[in-house]
Formats: C-alpha cells, structure tokens, sequence
C-alpha cells in the first residue's frame, strides 16, 4: 500500500520527460531559427513528423539482420530509462536509489552501442561513416563524463543524483573551482553527445559533417520514430542533468505552503507533511444512480452498478485504513488538518512535558443527567466489550468509547458489556 504513491510519482515523472522531451527539441529548433533570422517550424512540428513516421510503413533491407530490428526498440528504452532516473521535477522517488550517474553514463553507452551496431549491420558507405565517427567522439566524451562523475560525487559524497541535488541545494559547498570545470566540461560533454554545433549539425545531409544521420539514414516509418524521440530525450536528459546538478532550485524547493483540494488531496498531502485544507464537499459514486437500462429498468441497472461499484469503494477504505492507520490526525488529540503537522508534533510535545512533570492531562468529563455539573461515577469495560469497540474505524472509536460511557452513567451501569455498547448505538441513532 505504501508503494502506491511513490510509484504513481515515478510513473507520472516517466510519462512526463516523454511528453516534454519532444517539445523542448522543438524550442530548440525554434530557437536556432530565430538567431539565424529564419521563420523555422512551428514548435509543435516534431509531434506531427513523430505521429507521421508511426503511421507510415517500415521498410527494410532484405540483408538486414534482427539486430537492424530491434536496435530502435533497445535504444529507445535504454535512453528513456536513462531520462527517467534523473530527478528533474522532484527528489526521492521510487526509484531514486537506481539513480545514479554511473549508471546512467551505462546505459547511453548501451543506447550508443546498439546505435553503432545497427549501423554496421547493413553495410552501406554511411553507416560505416557514421559509426566510426560515433566512435571517435564517444572515446573522447565518455572518458570527460566520467571524470565529471567523479568530481561531483566526491564533492557530494555520493554519486546518486537525489543525493546530489539536496547537497547542492543546501549551500555547503560553497564556491568550488571544481565544480565550476565540471560545469563547462558537462556543457561540453553535452554538445557532444546531443549532435549540436560544433560537434555536428542534426539537420544536415552533407557527407563531411554527417554523424548522427549517417547512422539513420536506412531507417524509416516507426524505427526511425523511436530514434527521433531518444535523441530528444537525450537532449531532455543532459539538460535536466545539467539543471539537477549545478542549479536544483526548482527541485528541492518545489514544496507548497497549503494544498487546497479534496479528501483525496489531503490525505497525501498529510503523508507528505504538507498542510491541507479540504475546499470541496465529498461526493460518492452511490450519489449518482446508473441510467435507465432498456432490459433491466432503473432498479436493475442499479443493482448492477451498485454490484460493481460497492466492492471497489470498500476495497479503496480498507486500502485508506491501512494507509492511514497510525496517522497522527486520527486519534483523540489531533489537530486541525490544516495546520499540519508541526501543530501535532507541538501538542504531543506539549503533552509528553505535561506527562515527565507529573501532571496528568484531564479527560473531558461528559455532562452529568439534569444539567449539573457534577463528576459522573467511573464505569469499566469488560474484555469482550473491549474487543467489540476494537472493531469499529480507529478514527470514530474514541467518540463511540464516550458516547457508551455517558449512556452507562446516565444509566447507572457500572460494567459495560457488549449489550452496553449496542444499547447506547441504539440510543444515540434515534
């Protein structure tokens, strides 16, 4: 249960670095268009080529071997995981722990291989072309990004990149002349990688300046597709890279002061620590009946709705309880959810002093019958009493605790019992 959240957090990031990869490659092209006083595609130009290259048909050499297949599909994966691992809209999620630079310098290395590798597997004048150049630039670039790495992570103490950002984020480091070298040698090493001037030109088709096109230039339709979208994503990657590591401003601090929103917003804001105050009154699937249905009538068609929908609705506040079981807001001292959780913490510490210098916090003692204000007499429970109010939702228990204590004093009972503890729910419900 716990799991859910964060995983949503890492899929939602996930989904997001590949929405946005292509739309930032688009700014780019916009933008080198302006400086060369060019009018230059829209920005959305490159969702309309990506959706154009999925629906056209792949076409293949007859020479071509698995490798030229599935050489998209591996680097494509490998550099979507690689984007995905930096923390570029929040730190410590899911897979945070996996986060690590060495790994993603790994798996572009993987992604490039496969690049180099479907490139020979046909045999055409340019792909040769293009992998040996790839070669060449990548025994200069990796060697760079690695030494990057080290610094970084010897300066931080680690080399995972949640780690990294929070490091950073907290000013300790102060002006390093390291870092500053790291910084101009990871905009190097980013040029480099991504295709861009000087290093190479992505829109040419010149042989003398071809790198990144030579090694394409057999693929077609979804192949080249899923090659489009990873050099986007590579070039989403360095930059977050770049943005996590010398300047994690937005990252780190990318906490609100108060969520306003629904039940379901406060209860993760309150997991996240986060004050919350609830602005929309709760609404239950059981509030609105099905249509009316042909065959089964409206009460039919209820009764199906109603078989469908009952066991998910008590599947999702069984899944609410546990989540939120040992919550400090459920229980008799909880304070207003939308002071968060330092007024709890403030009152549990007010208490715990209360408690080390003797002094018993007093229990709120129920009206006595007839309006006076007389103390009412103690009353005890029985065992099997006990276990009977166990069973009722933590976050109702103690006022049902008291509302049976207040039915025994008005009674006279001493010793409640199980048929106490019904009598009173009956009492109260009229």
């Amino acid at each position: 249960m716990g799991l859910i959240t964060p995983l949503l957090l890492q899929l939602f990031q996930m989904a997001l670095m590949l929405a946005l990869a292509p739309l930032l490659a688009g700014g780019v092209r916009v933008l080198k268009a302006r400086l060369q006083r060019r009018a230059g595609p829209p920005v959305l130009q490159i969702y309309r080529d990506l959706a154009k290259l999925i629906g056209k048909d792949t076409i293949v050499a007859t020479d071509a071997s698995w490798m030229f297949r599935a050489a998209p599909y591996l680097i494509f994966a490998a550099t979507w995981v690689s984007a995905s691992l930096v923390p570029s809209f929040g730190t410590n999620l899911l897979f945070s722990w996996s986060g690590d630079l060495i790994v993603i310098v790994a798996l572009l290395g993987t992604a490039r291989f496969f690049q180099m590798l479907a490139a020979l597997d046909i045999g055409t004048a340019f792909g040769g072309l293009g992998a040996s150049r790839e070669a060449m630039f990548a025994s200069l670039a990796e060697p760079a990004m690695l030494m990057i790495v080290f610094t970084v992570a010897l300066v931080a103490g680690s080399s995972q990149l949640s780690v990294i950002a929070t490091f950073m984020h907290g000013g300790t480091q102060g002006l390093r002349l390291s870092l500053a070298m790291g910084l101009v040698a990871l905009v190097i090493v980013s040029l480099a990688e991504t295709g861009r001037f000087p290093v190479d030109n992505p829109a040419t088709h010149l042989e003398l300046t071809m790198v990144h096109e030579a090694m394409v230039l057999e693929y077609s339709g979804r192949h080249l597709a899923l090659i489009e979208l990873a050099h986007a994503l590579k070039l989403t990657l360095y930059l977050s890279l770049i943005a996590c590591i010398f300047a994690p401003i937005a990252i780190a601090a990318a906490q609100p002061e108060l969520v306003l929103g629904t039940q379901m917003e406060r209860h993760i804001a309150k997991r996240l620590g986060i004050p919350c105050a609830v602005v929309s009154a709760p609404t239950h699937v059981q509030d609105f009946p099905a249509r009316h249905s042909p065959f089964a009538g409206f009460e039919g068609a209820n009764v199906l709705f109603d078989t469908l929908t009952h066991p998910l609705m008590m599947g999702l506040e069984e899944h609410l309880l546990g989540m939120f079981r040992e919550d400090f807001e459920f229980n008799d001292q909880a304070a207003p959810s939308h002071l968060g959780v330092e007024a709890a913490v403030s009152r549990s510490g007010i208490e715990a002093t209360a408690s080390r210098s003797g002094i018993e916090a007093a229990a709120p003692v129920p009206a006595a019958p007839g309006g006076n204000d007389a103390a009412l007499p103690q009353v005890g429970w029985e065992p099997s009493a006990e276990a009977e109010l166990r069973k009722i939702p933590f976050f109702v228990r103690g006022k049902a605790r008291r509302n049976t204590e207040l039915f025994a004093a008005e009674h006279g009972v001493t010793l409640i019992t199980i048929e106490t503890i019904y009598d009173a729910k009956a009492h109260f419900s009229r």
